[in-house]
């Protein structure tokens, strides 16, 4: 039998060398695990939120934006599609985007819907936005210049989105082709009259947007403005035919 001393060195084996050092190992992951312990809950004071800047709102106040919302947390814990989520369902909200930038800014870049047209609906007036949805009740204290908005007075009810969609884009089309409009009357769904600033009042079927019954019509507007203190109404609902219904002698086709 061959002695200890007689072993290759790399064959000796030191049993307190390995416990030394796994115990070394040990105490180390302790340690390691103590530092990031404490490191993580300091974490959420060192990476608290400190500014939230909020861009692109006009209408909407950050009352009305934030009531709901807590965001008094780390910038980490903060849940982007949650705020999105909330955010999304405000009525004057058309897109959000929210931007972290650490270690303490939140960014929240607001669009708002954009009113188009002002409604009396019920005795009430509704701002709606190009495709017939409402966005709100109309307020005088809202910072919105009503003077560019189209006018609707609706005379029946039940007039759907889909309806004042197609009333906004013809209007759009007239006012392109034949001046600014003061305000459109709709007296059915398949009748609106929209007076003119010019001060002549044309029948339309709101129902769709023709544009070749404003066409055909505008081939001899100037003619009619000049004759516009006898005209009564301009019926345009025909596909080729304009009616002219006169203040004192009554009516003539063109």
């Amino acid at each position: 039998m061959k002695d200890y001393k007689d072993l290759p060195k790399k064959r000796r084996q030191k049993p307190f060398l390995k416990v030394i050092i796994l115990i070394l190992i040990f105490i180390i992951l302790i340690v390691t695990l103590i530092a990031v312990d404490v490191a993580l809950k300091k974490l959420p004071d060192i990476l608290k939120v400190t500014h939230v800047y909020v861009k692109g709102v006009r209408v909407l106040s950050k009352d009305e934006l934030f009531n709901d919302l807590s965001i008094n947390a780390s910038l980490l814990k903060v849940n982007k599609d949650e705020i999105y989520n909330k955010l999304s369902r405000k009525k004057w909200v058309e897109k959000v985007r929210i931007t972290k930038i650490f270690p303490h800014t939140l960014v929240i870049d607001i669009e708002e819907k954009k009113p188009c047209i002002i409604s009396e609906i019920k005795n009430k007036h509704y701002l709606l936005d190009r495709n017939g949805n409402i966005i709100d009740l109309y307020r005088s204290s809202l910072p919105i210049d009503i003077s560019r908005l189209l006018i609707v007075k609706q005379m029946v009810n039940n007039i759907n989105s889909r309806m004042y969609k197609s009333i906004y884009e013809q209007c759009k089309y007239i006012e392109n082709k034949l001046g600014n409009i003061n305000y459109v009357k709709l007296l059915s769904d398949h009748y609106m009259v929209v007076n003119m600033k010019c001060g002549i009042d044309i029948a339309f079927d709101p129902s769709h947007c023709n544009k070749r019954y404003v066409d055909n019509l505008n081939k001899i507007w100037s003619d009619l403005i000049t004759k516009k203190n006898d005209i009564y109404l301009v019926n345009a609902c025909y596909k080729k035919v304009v009616v002219i219904k006169w203040r004192r002698h009554g009516k003539e086709n063109r």
